[in-house]
């Protein structure tokens, strides 16, 4: 475990050996980014200097700061050192109780687009009357519950500069600087359980991921809320619609598994590629959606395609992940809607209610269900094929289109 105090930069990291190294920093908040001599508030030049250093080892760094003017084009040169680094920003939104009274304009560096934006609400899914937002839609990116505080009780040895052991000691951590250390820990578990992804890449993971309680979105909402609650569960899991073309390798994630935890949907003009060795564990229906509100299905769309491609010594495996023993019937399985396409090699199926539903031919071969029966065919007619298992150990069976 790699695990210090960074003094020079105020702040604090830990990372285990080999995973991502996260980096949360605090100062006092500026209404103007210029130093002053005297001063025991940390000027945007000195924040600079921290964030280069950081980025230098770091790969989440979370900002629980801001100014509430424009920063110096040397920050902004350290910002771009930074996301160069490939590193994950996360920011506050700020507190009303700091900067200009009057307004709840958003803080920098919060508002630059490729930081990660953090506001803070209560437990009743209201924004927190302190969290500021705006003045456009877009600054603020994902809210964590924080309201009014949360207890903590802590002390950092501070030396060996000099501080007063008042200011070193937390009582109660609140506020979004409570909120966007969530965030910057959510980035670093998204990194470690992804490796291949890029910053920008597990920003759009946490935000995408997150969840909306707050009816049809309209500009003051999402200027308030943004992509919504951040969820780790969800941005640890697949689930929702893939539309983009998508592959899933052992060497994406850290254990060469993927963990689908509600219903999930291959949208037309996408291709999902399973490629060979790939374990896709299936969890009860997170999303609690239809059409069966606790197993989850896989569906391919009219116009998706879904590739399992597994090889002779690297079969690709799906089954269930619950608390509770591997039963028979833990997931629905994977349905071809219509006009869908795809091909199933080496592949085994375990746990579903049914290995496939299929509305539109499908190239399959050397699929097993369970350990009792194999289809092994050049076209699969449409048709359903259960997983529940047999009395007797069935014969290779071969379907031909």
């Amino acid at each position: 475990m790699a695990l210090g105090s960074f003094p020079r930069l105020g702040g604090f990291g830990s990372a285990p050996k080999g995973y991502p190294t996260l980096l949360s920093f605090y100062t006092k908040f500026r209404t103007s980014p210029v130093l002053r001599d005297g001063s025991s508030t940390t000027s945007a030049l000195e924040e600079a200097d921290a964030l280069r250093t950081a980025a230098d080892f770091a790969s989440v760094i979370n900002m629980s700061w801001g100014f509430f003017s424009a920063m110096p084009p040397l920050f902004e040169l350290a910002r771009d050192y930074a996301i160069a680094k490939d590193c994950v920003l996360v920011a506050i939104s700020g507190n009303t109780t700091d900067g200009p009274p009057g307004t709840t304009f958003t803080a920098w560096p919060g508002r630059y687009t490729d930081v990660l934006c953090v506001g803070n609400m209560d437990a009743n899914l209201t924004l927190y009357s302190e969290s500021r937002f705006g003045p456009d839609i877009g600054f603020v990116d994902v809210v964590a519950p924080v309201g009014a505080g949360i207890p903590a009780n802590s002390h950092t040895q501070c030396s060996p500069h000099p501080c007063d052991i008042q200011e070193d000691t937390v009582n109660s951590f609140g506020g979004t600087s409570a909120a966007a250390p969530q965030v910057a820990g959510i980035a670093a578990l998204v990194r470690s359980r992804f490796p291949t992804l890029n910053q920008l890449q597990v920003r759009n993971r946490i935000m995408n991921s997150a969840e909306w309680y707050w009816g049809t979105p309209d500009t003051m909402l999402v200027t308030k809320f943004g992509h919504g609650k951040v969820n780790a569960y969800r941005a640890l899991t697949e689930w929702g619609a893939i539309t983009n073309n998508t592959t899933w390798s052992t060497a994406a994630t850290r254990d060469g598994k993927y963990y689908v935890s509600g219903d999930l949907t291959i949208e037309s003009g996408a291709t999902l590629t399973i490629g060979p060795g790939v374990v896709v564990k299936v969890a009860p229906d997170n999303n609690q959606g239809a059409p069966d509100v606790t197993r989850v299905r896989i569906t391919v769309k009219s116009g998706g395609t879904l590739n399992i491609a597994g090889s002779p010594t690297s079969q690709v495996i799906f089954e269930s992940f619950t608390d509770a023993p591997p039963g028979q019937n833990d997931w629905s399985g994977i349905t071809f809607e219509a006009g869908s396409s795809g091909s199933i090699s080496h592949a085994v199926f375990r746990n579903a209610g049914w290995a496939l539903t299929n509305y539109a031919p499908l190239t399959i071969s050397n699929v097993t269900r369970r350990v009792h029966q194999r289809f092994d065919a050049a076209s699969l007619r449409p048709g359903r094929f259960p997983l529940r298992p047999r009395r007797h150990r069935a014969p290779l069976r071969r379907f031909y289109g």
